[in-house]
């Protein structure tokens, strides 16, 4: 069995304690109100913004440490290149949806962006390069359904965002990329399983679904914010 085939059950397990979560059912529930379908797709957008650069960075780095154990490299560094725009591309949807110009210039990390960028940092500059893989992997994996739902919650709003649409579509490709890659690089080094799993597990446990209830929490309370009547 190719090693990617546990990634992908992994990955489907992690999806599935998402769906089975409050937090999904509370921003993805058919009756969802559109403002707050607004609000808490901004609030999504805003942490990858933020934690984005990190990824990349950090990947980067992984993909530059990896290459002097394993040549065949070029394939994930031309992935690489596509996701270093999409941090940009999601700040740009958060304007888009009425995101506050002044916290979009500080782009400040949120507790869950912070845990996110800190596990791929980890990943990507300490212990086995391939780690990072794994981290990439599941969130790559996730984002096939949760842009795709997004783009579908937007729609019921009348809302559209480029870096929403996008990611339903490409993330399809970039599995199927990290799947040939990965399986090439564990049949080769057969001791990066293990490095791509702890990548994966480490990632697991700051997303999706603490980073989702995040923005789901503080989505909530900036809806409650605006609608307290004025003094």
């Amino acid at each position: 069995m190719p090693f990617s085939t546990e990634l992908k059950s992994r990955s489907k397990q992690v999806l599935r304690e998402f769906q089975a979560s409050d937090t999904f059912q509370g921003i993805f529930h058919s009756r969802t109100d559109p403002e707050f379908i607004r609000v808490v797709i901004r609030r999504v957008l805003f942490e990858v913004a933020t934690y984005g650069p990190f990824i990349t960075s950090a990947s980067f780095t992984a993909i530059g440490r990896l290459c002097h154990q394993w040549p065949r490299v070029e394939a994930l560094a031309m992935h690489l290149s596509e996701e270093a725009r999409h941090p940009q591309l999601a700040m740009d949807g958060f304007l888009l949806l009425g995101g506050d110009h002044d916290e979009a210039a500080e782009c400040k990390l949120s507790p869950a962006a912070f845990a996110v960028a800190a596990v791929c940092e980890q990943c990507g500059r300490s212990g086995h390069p391939a780690g990072y893989l794994g981290f990439m992997y599941l969130m790559e994996f996730t984002t096939i359904t949760l842009a795709t739902q997004a783009r579908k919650l937007l729609a019921s709003a009348n809302l559209q965002i480029l870096h929403v649409d996008m990611h339903s579509k490409v993330d399809i490709e970039h599995v199927a990329l990290l799947d040939t890659e990965i399986n090439a690089l564990v049949e080769s080094l057969p001791e990066t399983r293990s490095a791509i799993l702890d990548g994966f597990d480490r990632f697991a446990a700051v997303y999706p679904l603490p980073l989702w209830k995040f923005a789901y929490e503080t989505a909530r309370g900036e809806l409650e914010c605006q609608r307290q009547p004025t003094a």
